[in-house]
C-alpha cells in the first residue's frame, strides 16, 4: 500500500504561490461575504510530497466533516476549494461567531488518528486567527512527542524523515479502517436488505418466516448484526495483505469464517441463519480490500474476477465427505451450488445487478426489484437446499414456475404471495437464492458508495 502515499515532489515556488493565493482568497471571501468567521482548511503535510492518494482522501474526509458541522450549525455563507499541486484548501465563509466556531473544529482536529494531519484555521472579519488559547483550548502536541508542536517546529527537534513515516503510517491506519468500515457496512446493509425483501418465496421476510420453523426476521437481524466484526476482519486481512496471490487467500479466510460462524450459532442459539453468505461476502469482502489496497476503481467486473480467482480452490474440496447440502449435491448431481456461483466471480450475480439496475431505471422500487432479481435467482441458480429438500426434479420444476412467472409482463404482487404460499405448504426454501440475492446487494451497495465516496 506504500504506492498510495507516493506522488510528485512540491516545489518551494509551488509552496509559496499557494501561500499567496491562500492568504488572498481569504481577504475576498471576508471581504465579499460580510460572514462572522471564515474556516481554512488544509493538511500538515510532512516533507516535500504534498499530494497523493491518501492526502487527497484524507482531505476530501476533512472537508465533508467540516461541512457537516457547519451546516448542522446553521452557518455557511459560501463554500469554495482551490487545488493546487502544493496542496489543496477548502475555504467557508460562516455566518457564526468565530469563537464558537473554533470550538467545534478543534473538536474535528481532535479526533485521534489522521485527523491531527487536518489543520483548521478559523478567522475573525477582521483577518485575525482565533487561536487554540482564545476558546480555553490546549495547544496541539507534536506528532512524535509530548511536547508542544509549536515548540518542536520552532527548534526542528525531528527530522523530516521521521515526520513524514509518521504521517504516512496515520494515513494508512486510518485508510485500513475507513475502507474495511465502509466494506462491512455494505456487506451487512446485503444481509438486511436480503432479509426484508418481501415477499420471498419460501423464505423468510417481513411477512412470515416462509418454510422455516426455526428462524424469523428478528433472527436473521440477530446474525447480521453477529457478523459485523467479521466482514471488517475480511476487508481489513484484503487491505493489509494485497500482495497475497488470490489461491492462498482463502486458505488464510478459513480461520476467520470459523470464527464467524460461531458468532453466528450464539447470536441465534444455534440457527444457521447465514452459512452461505459468511462464504461468499466474506471473499468479497476480502477482494474488495485488495481493490481499495490498490487504489483501484470500484468496478463489479474487477471485484467478480478477483473473487472468482480467490474462490476457485474450494471447488477443489466438493468431492471430499458429505459434510455440507452442497458436497452431496455435487456428489449426487455434479451441482457446484455456492461454490461454483463464486469461482465464477460470481458472473450470474453481475448479470443480475444490471438487471437490478434496469428495473430500478423503469421506476421500480428497490423492494421490488429485488423481489424479481430473486425470482430469477430461484429460475436459474443451482439451489442446492431446494435440492437437499425435494431433490434434483424438484428444482428442474421450480425452475420452470419461475420461469412462466417471469414471462410476458413478469409476475404480479399476487402471484408472489401464491408463489410464497405454495413453498411453504410444501415445506421448500430457496436459502442458495437468498445467499445469492445478498451477493447481488453487496455489489449494488459497494460500488454505490465507493463512487459516492460515502
Amino acid at each position: 500500500m506504500s504506492s498510495l502515499t507516493q506522488g510528485r515532489e512540491t516545489t518551494l515556488e509551488e509552496m509559496l504561490a499557494l501561500r499567496e493565493e491562500r492568504a488572498a482568497r481569504q481577504r475576498q471571501m471576508l471581504a465579499e461575504s460580510g460572514c462572522a468567521s471564515l474556516v481554512c482548511l488544509s493538511l500538515n503535510m510532512a516533507g516535500p510530497v504534498k499530494r497523493h492518494f491518501l492526502a487527497d482522501a484524507l482531505f476530501e474526509e476533512g472537508r465533508r466533516q467540516t461541512a457537516d458541522v457547519l451546516t448542522a450549525l446553521g452557518a455557511v455563507l459560501d463554500e469554495r476549494v482551490t487545488d493546487r499541486p502544493a496542496g489543496q484548501t477548502a475555504f467557508f465563509a460562516v455566518d457564526q461567531p468565530a469563537e464558537l466556531v473554533k470550538v467545534r473544529m478543534t473538536a474535528l482536529e481532535d479526533q485521534g488518528g489522521a485527523s491531527r494531519l487536518w489543520d483548521i484555521d478559523v478567522l475573525r472579519p477582521d483577518g485575525t486567527k482565533v487561536s487554540r488559547g482564545d476558546v480555553g483550548q490546549e495547544g496541539r502536541r507534536c506528532f512524535l512527542c509530548t511536547q508542544p508542536a509549536a515548540l518542536c517546529a520552532r527548534s526542528r527537534a525531528h527530522s523530516v524523515e521521521e515526520l513524514k513515516a509518521y504521517t504516512d503510517r496515520l494515513l494508512l491506519d486510518w485508510y485500513v479502517a475507513r475502507q474495511a468500515g465502509r466494506i462491512g457496512a455494505a456487506a451487512q446493509r446485503a444481509l438486511l436488505y436480503e432479509v426484508s425483501v418481501t415477499p420471498k418465496p419460501g423464505l423468510v421476510d417481513r411477512n412470515n418466516s416462509g418454510a422455516h420453523r426455526d428462524m424469523d426476521f428478528f433472527t436473521f437481524l440477530d446474525s447480521t448484526c453477529a457478523l459485523g466484526g467479521y466482514f471488517r476482519a475480511c476487508a481489513r486481512w484484503g487491505l493489509t495483505h494485497p500482495e497475497t496471490p488470490a489461491r492462498q487467500v482463502l486458505a488464510e479466510l478459513q480461520t476467520l469464517g470459523m470464527c464467524a460462524e460461531g458468532e453466528m450459532y450464539r447470536a441465534t442459539g444455534g440457527v444457521n441463519t447465514h452459512k452461505g453468505a459468511i462464504f461468499s461476502l466474506g471473499i468479497l469482502c476480502a477482494a474488495a480490500g485488495m481493490l481499495a489496497a490498490a487504489g483501484q476503481a470500484p468496478s463489479d467486473d474487477a471485484l467478480g474476477a478477483l473473487a472468482g480467482e480467490i474462490a476457485a480452490p474450494a471447488l477443489g474440496g466438493l468431492g471430499a465427505g458429505a459434510e455440507t447440502a452442497g458436497q452431496a449435491a455435487f456428489r449426487a448431481h455434479g451441482l457446484t451450488g455456492a461454490r461454483g456461483e463464486a469461482a465464477s466471480g460470481f458472473r450470474r450475480e453481475r448479470e443480475e445487478l444490471t438487471a437490478l439496475r434496469a428495473l430500478l431505471a423503469e421506476g421500480r422500487s428497490l423492494n421490488d426489484a429485488l423481489a424479481l432479481v430473486l425470482l430469477r435467482l430461484i429460475a436459474r441458480a443451482e439451489d442446492t437446499n431446494i435440492v437437499k429438500r425435494r431433490g434434483r426434479e424438484r428444482l428442474d420444476q421450480v425452475h420452470r414456475e419461475a420461469e412462466e412467472l417471469l414471462a410476458g409482463e413478469g409476475p404480479s404482487w399476487e402471484d408472489l404471495l401464491r408463489l410464497d404460499e405454495s413453498f411453504i405448504r410444501e415445506g421448500l426454501s430457496p436459502g442458495g437464492c437468498a445467499d445469492l440475492l445478498a451477493v447481488v446487494c453487496f455489489f449494488f451497495f459497494w460500488e454505490e458508495q465507493e463512487k459516492a465516496g460515502a
